[in-house]
């Protein structure tokens, strides 16, 4: 089964994800937003479980890993990841590290379980560049949106 088919499949639109081309490799890789990740959440009904998590010291803040597995009825092994944050790769400074890294986990295992991370499909959780661009994708929907409404009601005028 293609990607577009796996997106149709979870009932993914051209709103949930949007595409980075990679210049130096003549490919993209596809970005799901998070509107995207929570529809495929909602169909991979399985079983998550977090193996462990581990902090440690980086710089003044702290870095967080977990390595977390899903497993989908069926499945013989589950699969398995790991996932990492800290100051460096995420958007706030300020943030739960915990959380990022055990999002992180999830969103990939979801991706794995649905064979589309082998397929450079990617959530928009993994990397700071992706977060940075999935802001810009909401605040232009979010200008749209006002404009429209703009729009509207100087005809309704």
């Amino acid at each position: 089964m293609n990607v577009n088919k796996k997106f149709e499949r979870f009932g993914l639109t051209r709103d949930d994800f949007f595409e980075i081309a990679d210049k130096s490799k003549k490919t993209s890789r596809v970005i799901i937003l998070r509107t995207g990740m929570e529809k495929i959440e909602k169909e991979m009904v399985g079983l998550f479980s977090i193996k462990g998590i581990s902090t440690c010291p980086y710089g003044n803040k702290m870095a967080a890993t977990v390595h977390a597995s899903f497993k989908l009825p069926g499945m013989q092994l589950p699969i398995e990841t790991t996932a990492c944050a800290h100051p460096d790769n995420c958007l706030n400074s300020h943030t739960n590290f915990v959380e990022i890294a055990e999002k992180r986990c999830k969103y990939r295992l979801l991706l794995k379980a649905t064979n589309l991370y082998e397929h450079n499909v990617f959530a928009w959780y993994e990397s700071v560049d992706f977060q940075n661009k999935a802001v810009q994708i909401e605040k232009g929907k979010e200008a749209i949106n006002e404009a429209d409404k703009l729009l509207a009601k100087g005809k309704r005028n």
